[in-house]
């Protein structure tokens, strides 16, 4: 195993357990885009798709730990995937959590919020990580 995907694989191990201890998962924005797609596309085969996202998506931090395992396995690609499904695309799946928790009445300083950004950074943080291709 080459460096950056040992370090991947530590990264995603960090982000899953942060995501997993403040309840983050990519759920809500995978459900937000199947309602707007749906509204133009309405298939079988699309509705089974994005069942197959959003079930993966609600794992959160589990999906996290799985994609760190398989850039460690040399997946990096399929890593990387289920790294992004699993916090709900990052940056703009913490931002509607940012706005679901205000929703909720949960105030953005509090320990689930800043557990899920150091989540959500440790997830980008693998996700680069697991792109560097090492010739091994």
């Amino acid at each position: 195993m080459t460096d950056s995907k040992y370090k991947a694989m530590v990264a995603a191990f960090i982000a899953g357990a942060l995501l997993i201890t403040a309840g983050l998962t990519g759920e809500s924005i995978w459900i937000l885009f199947n309602s707007i797609v749906a509204l133009f596309v309405n298939s079988a085969l699309f509705q089974t798709l994005f069942l197959v996202l959003i079930t993966i998506a609600s794992f959160g931090g589990f999906s996290v730990i799985a994609g760190g395992i398989l850039i460690a396995l040399s997946l990096r690609r399929l890593g990387k995937f289920i790294i992004m499904l699993g916090t709900g695309m990052g940056i703009i799946g913490l931002a509607l959590a940012l706005v679901f928790w205000l929703l909720g009445g949960i105030p953005p300083l509090s320990a689930n919020f800043i557990i899920g950004v150091l989540g959500v950074g440790f997830s980008l943080y693998a996700r680069v990580l697991g792109g560097k291709e090492n010739k091994e």
